[in-house]
């Protein structure tokens, strides 16, 4: 069962969403929780909608990507998506069960009191040290009633000065300067054809872009590389196979698009810090 107040049903996402758009309540909030079996929890394709969401999973265990970085998200870690950030989700590991939390948070509601969100990124990854967001978190998802906007206002200042404390180093100004529709265009092809052979000049001609236009373009709105972004997209298939398929290393490149198993090795080691073999041994071992 999906408990989703003024927010959208498992079986919406299950769409090719590019642009999501969220419908908060009057106050500028949204709470999903999430609580369904494992089989119907959808992977989600890369997306980026105004404002911040913040997703902690209660049991299980997530992969999500954004902006070209790769995080699992354990059981009572938390993730944080900025405002205007690309990013996609896949489901790692859950018991019978899968029950994660959902808090999204309207941009110009965050503006209206905390200007400083046009200059700041909160951290994408909280892993630690983070006991009173969790508690907050959990009570607000089980407590919150949407009739009660000054409660609804009351926390949500207590949930951004508690975020306070986990922004990054690294300075955005990215609000005023959404994706444009060519650069969603692109990604969403290559969701779709992951698995062949792309050419960086063949995809230029095809969306009638000089190469070198396509490449500064993309890097601009997303702060990756289509390389980069096409190797995540891979690499989010072949983790997936190797946690819940019997495939071998050599099926599993094939089967996510890479050229052979040397590419694969080389390219999962590189954002990963480690061998296939060595992290399908590992997390299988952690799930336990």
């Amino acid at each position: 069962m999906i408990k989703a107040i003024n927010g959208m049903s498992v079986k919406n996402w299950r769409d090719d969403i590019l642009y999501e758009k969220i419908p908060y309540d009057s106050v500028g909030v949204n709470i999903i929780v999430m609580n369904t079996k494992e089989y119907e929890v959808p992977d989600t394709n890369a997306h980026f909608h105004h404002g911040v969401e913040i997703i902690m999973p209660v049991s299980g265990s997530f992969r999500i990507m954004i902006e070209g970085s790769v995080y699992i998200i354990k059981r009572s870690e938390i993730a944080i998506i900025n405002h205007n950030e690309i990013h996609s989700t896949s489901l790692l590991e859950a018991d019978e069960n899968y029950r994660c939390y959902i808090i999204q948070l309207e941009y110009d509601m965050l503006q209206s009191i905390y200007p400083e969100i046009d200059h700041i990124k909160f951290r994408n990854h909280i892993s630690k040290n983070h006991c009173k967001l969790k508690k907050l978190i959990e009570y607000f998802c089980n407590e919150y009633i949407t009739e009660h906007r000054l409660a609804t206002m009351g926390f949500v200042y207590l949930l951004i000065d508690e975020l306070s404390l986990y922004v990054s180093d690294k300075m955005i100004n990215k609000c005023s300067n959404p994706t444009p529709d060519f650069v969603i265009a692109i990604m969403h092809y290559i969701d779709e054809h992951y698995r062949e052979d792309i050419k960086m000049t063949s995809l230029a001609k095809q969306f009638s872009f000089s190469y070198g236009y396509m490449l500064r373009a993309f890097k601009d709105h997303t702060h990756i590389t289509i390389k980069e972004y096409l190797n995540n997209k891979r690499l989010e298939k072949a983790t997936g196979l190797l946690l819940h398929s019997k495939y071998t290393i050599k099926e599993i490149a094939i089967e996510s698009g890479f050229p052979n198993t040397k590419s694969f090795h080389n390219t999962f080691k590189q954002y990963h810090g480690t061998t296939p073999n060595v992290f399908r041994n590992k997390f299988k071992n952690d799930s336990q």
